[in-house]
């Protein structure tokens, strides 16, 4: 028979503390019962886990967790945990939970975050499984806990609903834009606190699924002590085992090669059947660095976000409503943008521009491609930040120099560069037009040669490949099948 003290000793931290970087943190309900069918072939479309705890007050409540899958999928399974797990530490890469609940993704990063290889049938199998996990529908009668409200609550939820999109950019090329939506009540347990960490390291590095289930289910049941015992029966019904496993014999000979498992990796000092009880004690080595006296925790990629946008002049309330708002990374995407673009005076307005109005994707586009281009010439992308550092680590260690003289526009450049934004306005989303064309001097007009210029060749290479086509297409269209389009850095040689 299973107790419940109080739930609230499990929560660890709030929104904006720190994790150290193997650690994500998981919502605490979906720790504690099974989401993942454990057989390799499910019996029936429902598994169910029936248990009555003990309250703060003295009496018995009884509870049910049922899984029941789609009329399109079976139940989810192993390797659906795995990409379960994925996901969650896309969450806290992307800085926290959103407010709306909605993370932006590819599969090919997912793919990369659970470290399989793209080949092999891997993207097919990942988004299949982001699709069975999204349609199982899990029902909690007097087992989710609110913590606002501390009381156990029922509810019928799914995990995620996920849109997946696959548009062509201007240049013809195909790019993922999929995004999953928690359902709301996820949302409000996770923003809420309500959660514990779950090690990457170790969950990656134990290739017996049934050892994975068992480290999560251990790991939150036992409340931060250091062991933790159950009637087998019951620890059989919270890890989705066949209900054929009858007899606790039975139950322990098959649950042993994920001990072992769990004993080389550190996790448990032992594993006892006692009677038909099953005892666990946490190995002593298995500790948090995070909660050693005296150690100060690292900033969270959120803080580390307001932090850089106040460095570049944005007011420190306007920089954590951005954040806050639109995610770390997009920030970090904006502030890479800022340096990527050059020329710009009033850098926090920009910024702050960039990150309130700028198209999530394109960013995205942008950061991929400039991060390619540093990888090529063999400068080394920084990672202070978790994610892309792709000027500001080239600066380090320079000596300083003085700006360049600005180019000198010319005004029938002028005029002709007018001309031709206003027919690309047509085809190019205004944000992108906003981000990458305001402050291009136009500064020569020869023979239908329209010359603009751009403050660093990272602007150079990015205009030229992502819109150089399109502009020369227009200006072309103006001005003649000869009518030519370069694009410098500086003044005109």
């Amino acid at each position: 028979m299973g107790s419940i003290a109080d739930p609230r000793v499990l929560t660890l931290f709030g929104e904006h503390e720190a994790m150290q970087p193997q650690l994500i943190p998981m919502e605490i309900n979906l720790e504690g019962f099974p989401l993942f069918s454990r057989q390799k072939t499910p019996e029936g479309k429902a598994l169910e886990v029936h248990q009555s705890v003990s309250t703060n007050d003295g009496h018995r409540l009884n509870q049910l967790w049922r899984v029941t899958a789609s009329h399109d999928f079976s139940l989810p399974g192993t390797f659906d945990e795995d990409v379960f797990v994925g996901v969650m530490a896309l969450v806290r890469r992307r800085g926290g939970m959103p407010k709306d609940g909605k993370i932006r993704f590819s599969i090919y990063e997912l793919i990369k975050m659970l470290g399989k290889s793209k080949r092999g049938g891997f993207y097919k199998k990942v988004r299949d499984s982001l699709d069975r996990i999204g349609s199982t529908i899990y029902y909690s009668e007097n087992a989710f806990y609110v913590a606002e409200d501390e009381s156990l609550e029922t509810y019928r939820f799914t995990l995620w609903t996920v849109h997946f999109s696959r548009a062509k950019g201007t240049q013809g090329r195909a790019a993922e834009h999929h995004t999953l939506k928690f359902d709301d009540i996820i949302i409000r347990s996770y923003n809420a606190g309500y959660l514990k960490l779950l090690d990457t390291d170790l969950y990656f590095a134990l290739k017996i699924p049934l050892a994975k289930a068992l480290y999560r289910l251990v790991d939150q049941r036992r409340q931060g002590s250091s062991s933790w015992s159950l009637d087998v029966r019951e620890l059989r019904d919270l890890l989705a085992m066949s209900k054929s496993y009858a007899a606790p014999s039975r139950i322990w000979e098959v649950l042993q090669p994920a001990h072992r498992t769990l004993r080389r990796e550190k996790f448990l000092e032992s594993a006892i059947l006692d009677g038909d009880t099953a005892r666990y004690r946490i190995h002593r080595e298995f500790a948090r660095n995070w909660l050693q006296e005296g150690v100060e925790p690292a900033p969270s990629l959120t803080e580390k976000a307001i932090e850089a946008l106040k460095g570049q002049g944005v007011w420190p309330k306007r920089a954590r409503s951005l954040v806050e708002r639109f995610g770390p990374e997009k920030a970090f995407h904006a502030l890479d943008m800022l340096e990527a673009r050059g020329g710009v005076d009033n850098q926090g307005a920009y910024v702050a521009e960039v990150v309130e109005k700028g198209d999530p994707d394109e960013l995205a586009e942008m950061a991929a491609y400039l991060q390619a281009q540093r990888e090529r010439s063999g400068t080394k992308v920084g990672s202070s930040h978790g994610q892309l550092s792709l000027v500001r680590t080239a600066r380090v260690g320079r000596k300083a120099h003085p700006p360049p003289p600005a180019p000198v526009p010319d005004p029938q450049a002028e005029e002709e560069w007018g001309l031709l934004l206003r027919d690309v306005q047509k085809e190019i989303d205004v944000s992108s037009l906003r981000i990458w064309f305001e402050g291009i001097v136009p500064v020569h007009l020869d023979d239908n040669t329209l010359t603009i210029s751009v403050p660093n060749s990272f602007a150079q290479e990015y205009i030229e490949s992502r819109f150089g086509v399109l502009l020369t297409e227009i200006h072309r269209r103006r001005n003649g099948g000869d009518a030519r389009l370069e694009v410098v850095v500086g003044e005109r040689a």
